[in-house]
C-alpha cells in the first residue's frame, strides 16, 4: 500500500490530478463472523454495558484493511497511483451470521 495514496478526498492536497479510471470496487464476507477463527465477539454485551468490544473492532479493521489492500491491488494494476474518494458500507446479517463490507474509490494518476 506504500506506493499508492488512499484518500476520502476528491483531491490530493498540494497534488495534481493527471488522469483517473473507472470507479474499482471490492468486498468481503465474513461467514460466521461472531465465531471467526475462534475469536468470539461479545459485541451485544460490550454495547448493552456501555463499552467497545476489541475483538470486534480488531476483526472489522483486518476485514477493512483486507478490502482496502484489493482496492489498492486493482490501482496499481491499471497503472494508477492514487485511490481517491475512497468510501465505505458495513452491515452484520445477524440471520446468517455475516459481516458484509464493501468499498470503492476512484483510481488516479497524481504528480
Amino acid at each position: 500500500m506504500a506506493n499508492v495514496i488512499v484518500s476520502t478526498l476528491e483531491t490530493v492536497p498540494g497534488r495534481q490530478i493527471t488522469v483517473c479510471g473507472d470507479v474499482v470496487t471490492a468486498s468481503f464476507i465474513s461467514p460466521q463472523f461472531m465465531a471467526n477463527g475462534g475469536r468470539v465477539v461479545s459485541t451485544f454485551s460490550a454495547v448493552f454495558h456501555g463499552g467497545k468490544d476489541k475483538a470486534y473492532g480488531s476483526l472489522l479493521g483486518d476485514y477493512t484493511n483486507n478490502v482496502i489492500q484489493d482496492l489498492v491491488n486493482q490501482a496499481e494494476s491499471k497503472g494508477f497511483n492514487a485511490l481517491l474518494g475512497l468510501r465505505f458500507s458495513h452491515t452484520y446479517v445477524q440471520t446468517n451470521d455475516a459481516l458484509i463490507i464493501v468499498a470503492y474509490a476512484t483510481p488516479c494518476s497524481v504528480r
